[in-house]
This record gives structure tokens, C-alpha cells and sequence, in this order.
């Protein structure tokens, strides 16, 4: 560690430097130390922080001290910079304290050597406080950024941030009558003389209401089932394990062409747009975007036109980072970048959804977007037609919706009793009234006010490759290829694409 001075003598400089050396690939720590999460929740006095809902790489962040056997936070906000080989940060804390700190990761022997330095600002007063916390928290913070880089399978980016909040929910009638005739029948059994048959009998009812009551928990828990488990799928088959995945698509994928899943989603991702006619210069809204690869595209690839705004909403603050971050890097290097827009929270606005700004409010003052994308999300949405109704609201006349969406063929649908269609939303964690058929669909659609109606059904370049692909990879994912997606398909389940605009209502037209 070294130190040096300088500044005035009321507010002093001290420029404080620490390094080590840890046995990982450098991509590694650069990625990690470039995720600002992971360097805050290192840090020992770090008690709380949150994100800027407007800037992704500003944070408030809470710190817990102790002066003369006095606890107390304090609070402060910190800006994050990526740089080509690591991140810069600037903080201003109370009492006029300023630190400016850069973090560097750089091939050297035995690994990779992670430097900080810290150049501090304040009061002379205050400076032997500050420094010696200073420099006790954050040489614990690199001796935990060692232990966590070196760690088996860790992931750097699944380090907590601070979610919107998320309402409680309580239970509803329905549910306290299931419970209460599901506790019935055991003071009955025990207490009444019964033959065995008929006692099997109530054990049966009593366990099948609870199994009830727990899937119908378990359904509403699952509103948002995506992490950073896709992040595995991503890998080509040529790669060798040390190299950085430059991909984390997390789609059913377009497999007409290919056998290789990135490539599959991409062209997924790329059908949508075209049927979502992008534009140059207009303005795209693209939902549930997850990492943020379908947002890149419209960035980079030579087939998409280049926007003049770029928006995006996903419900996992995890993705919206992540999306931020890569973001962030694909327009350092760029000659020309839309103006981007990145919003964590729920598809579907609603007057006390936090933080401020949804694309969707219909009291935004932002340009109206001239195309809304889904790639294969809608089915999740609370519910999709209220998330038509509110695009239909900010498209400007003439614009496209396009989805990547989940269908019910006529056959299946006609005979699908309410009862089959729970099950199988609850197994796929999907909403019941997103459980459509293929004219149910397009009727809805034209309810909410959209024309030109475009249906098709590419479930043949969708299902089988992405079935095959999940079976090949065993174990969990088998699993889930069976008893999801398998579930879907022998539901007589479709994929589809879904296009319209918004103009004079007109009879829908489909190819399905």
C-alpha cells in the first residue's frame, strides 16, 4: 500500500493505493470489478444501496460507522465510469468529502493483479477518521474479492441490488375456504367411526386441497422465473471455458437454420423486428429484453435500422444492470448511439408502479415509439391485453406491435376445460387469461384498436430445435424440456408471431 498528499492545508489530499495479485484470468476481474454491486457489497461497512431508477450507474449507498462507540450511517451517492480495463468512481459524501477512486485489472505473474487507488478530499479534521476506515474496509474488500473471484461457479454479476418494491399479497376467499374444508375431514376421521375405504377417501380430499392451496402459492410466486441460469446455454460448443461469452440470449429461438442456440435466438430476436417494421430513426421500445442482446442489435447488426431512441423494460433488476453494462460498452464503441432509455420494472404500467418514467405511462412526455417488441415474454405479462391497450395508447399512428407469443391451436382450445388450462398455466408460471387460441388472440387485438393483423405460426422452427437442444444438455434441463415445454407441446401448443398497427381498425387477416 502507498499514500501520498497534497491539496490545501484546510482540505487535505490523500491519495491512497492498494494491489494484489489474484490467480484468475483477468477478463474475470475486469468483468467483475466493472460490476458495481459486487465492489459495494464487498465492502464491509456497506449497510444498504440502490440504484438510480434513471441512471444505471449511479448509487445511493448507506454506510454503518462507528465514532468514539457511536453507531451511525451515513449515506452518500457514488457514480460508476467503465473504463477499457476496469471502472472509475467518484463519491460525494457529507461534511464536503469527495473520493475519487479507479479500480484496474492487468495480466501479471501468477494471475491477474487488481488494483485501487483512492484519492481523498476533506476537512483536515476529519481525515484520520476517514482514512483509517478507509483503509480498514477496503483491504478486507480486496481480500473478499479474492475469495469470491476464486470461488467454484461463482457468477460476479449475481450479487444483490435493490429491486422496486413488490406488493404483498394476501390470500383471497377462495383460498381460506380451501383451507378450512381441507382441515375438515381430519377431526372427522378421527373422531366418527368410518370403514378404511372411506377414510383413505377424506386423506385423499385433505391432501388434494393442500396441493391445491400450495400450487396455486407456488403459481404466484413464480411471476418472474428467469435469473442468470441461461447464462450456461449461451456456451458454442467450440468454447474452450476461459474465454468470455460475448452472448446471453435467453429465448426459445428461430432453429431453421441452425442447431446452435445464440445463433437461434438471434434469429428469433431478428424476426421480430422485422415484423415490428423498425425503422431508421424511429423510436423502439423493446420489453423484456432480459441481458440485453435484442437491444444490442438494433445498436450493431448491419439488418436492423439504427434508432434514434432505444427503450427498454425488464422486471429483473439483475438483467437491467447487466443490460446497462454491456450497453454502456457497445457505445464507447460506436461512431453513433440512439439516445438509450433502460427501465427495471413491471411490463404493464400502473399509476403506483415505482421508480417513475415506465414507457408505458400514457402521461409521458417522451417522443410516442413508432415500434414495441416482445420477444417471447407476453405470456408472462399481467395480462397481455392490458400491455396491448397501453402500447396501443403511446404507438404513434402507424406504428407496429410485434410478439414472439404462445398460442393455443382451435382444436386444443375448443375442449381445454378452465380447470387443464390452470394446470398448465401454473406449470409453465404463465397467467391463465394469456392461455389463448389462436382466434381468441386476434380477436383481442382488434378489441384494443390495432389493424392490420398479422398471425404466424413458425412452432415448427421453434419447438423441436429448442426441445432437442434442452435434451441434449441433460439433467435439469431434460427435466424441464418434459415436463414444460413438453407440457405445452402435447397441450397442442403453438409459437407464433404476432403483427399490427395502429390505424383505422380493419378486419384481421392470419396466417396461421
Amino acid at each position: 500500500m502507498s499514500a501520498a498528499t497534497g491539496g490545501s492545508f484546510l482540505f487535505p489530499v490523500r491519495t491512497i493505493s492498494r494491489s494484489k495479485t489474484i490467480p484468475v484470468l483477468v477478463t474475470t476481474a475486469r468483468d467483475s470489478i466493472q460490476n458495481p454491486p459486487f465492489l459495494i457489497t464487498l465492502n464491509p461497512l456497506v449497510e444498504s444501496c440502490t440504484q438510480s431508477p434513471i441512471d444505471p450507474f449511479l448509487w445511493t449507498i448507506t454506510d454503518k460507522l462507528k465514532w468514539m462507540g457511536i453507531s451511525f450511517n451515513s449515506s452518500y451517492n457514488a457514480r460508476f465510469r467503465l473504463v477499457e480495463d476496469g471502472v472509475d468512481c467518484e463519491v460525494n459524501a457529507p461534511a464536503g468529502l469527495h473520493l475519487r477512486s479507479s479500480w484496474r485489472a492487468r495480466n501479471a505473474m501468477g494471475g491477474c493483479e487488481v488494483t485501487e487507488t483512492v484519492a481523498v478530499q476533506g476537512f483536515f479534521l476529519l481525515m484520520p477518521f476517514v482514512l483509517h476506515n478507509l483503509r480498514a474496509s477496503h483491504a478486507q474488500l480486496l481480500e473478499a474479492m479474492a475469495t469470491a473471484l476464486q470461488k467454484p461457479g461463482t457468477d460476479r454479476r449475481k450479487f444483490s441490488v435493490q429491486s422496486p418494491p413488490v406488493s404483498q399479497e394476501n390470500i383471497s376467499w377462495r383460498e381460506t375456504l380451501v383451507f378450512i374444508f381441507g382441515l375438515i375431514p381430519i377431526p372427522l376421521s378421527s373422531t366418527l367411526y368410518l370403514p378404511p375405504a372411506f377414510k383413505h377417501y377424506i386423506l385423499f380430499i385433505t391432501v388434494f386441497f393442500f396441493v391445491v392451496l400450495a400450487l396455486k402459492k407456488l403459481a404466484r410466486r413464480a411471476r418472474d422465473p428467469y435469473g442468470d441460469f441461461h447464462l450456461v446455454l449461451n456456451r458454442r460448443p467450440d468454447h474452450d471455458g476461459l474465454a468470455a461469452q460475448d452472448t446471453e440470449w435467453l429465448n426459445m429461438g428461430y432453429w431453421k437454420n441452425t442447431n446452435i442456440f445464440p445463433e437461434a435466438c438471434e434469429a428469433l430476436a431478428l424476426r421480430l423486428i422485422a415484423a415490428g417494421n423498425c425503422v431508421p430513426g424511429g423510436h423502439v421500445l423493446d420489453v423484456g429484453h432480459a441481458c440485453g442482446d435484442s437491444l444490442l442489435l438494433h445498436l450493431r447488426h448491419p439488418s436492423v435500422p439504427r434508432p434514434a431512441s432505444l427503450t427498454g423494460i425488464t422486471s429483473l433488476m439483475q438483467h437491467h444492470y447487466r443490460s446497462a453494462q454491456r450497453i454502456s460498452m457497445a457505445q464507447r464503441k460506436e461512431d453513433a448511439s440512439p439516445a438509450i432509455y433502460l427501465y427495471p420494472g413491471d411490463a404493464v404500467f400502473r399509476p403506483d408502479c415505482r421508480p417513475r418514467g415506465h414507457p408505458l405511462d400514457p402521461s409521458s412526455n417522451r417522443p410516442k415509439f413508432t415500434s414495441i417488441l416482445a420477444l417471447d415474454c407476453a405470456y408472462h405479462f399481467d395480462t397481455r391485453k392490458t400491455f396491448l391497450e397501453e402500447s396501443y395508447a403511446r404507438l404513434e399512428k402507424g406504428g407496429s406491435v410485434a410478439l414472439a407469443d404462445l398460442c393455443l391451436s382451435m382444436q386444443s382450445g375448443s375442449v381445454m376445460s378452465a380447470a387443464r388450462r390452470w394446470l398448465l398455466a401454473t406449470a409453465l408460471s404463465i397467467r391463465t387469461a394469456n392461455i389463448l387460441t389462436k382466434d381468441e388472440y386476434v380477436k383481442m387485438v382488434k378489441d384494443v384498436g390495432f389493424a392490420e393483423c398479422q398471425v404466424e405460426d413458425i412452432t415448427q422452427d421453434v419447438f423441436p430445435g429448442f426441445r432437442q437442444f434442452l435434451r441434449s444438455r441433460g439433467g435439469m434441463w431434460k427435466i424441464m424440456e418434459q415436463y414444460g415445454i413438453g407440457a405445452w407441446v402435447r397441450s397442442d401448443g403453438r409459437f407464433i408471431l404476432v403483427s399490427a398497427k395502429k390505424i383505422v381498425p380493419e378486419a384481421c387477416s392470419n396466417t396461421l
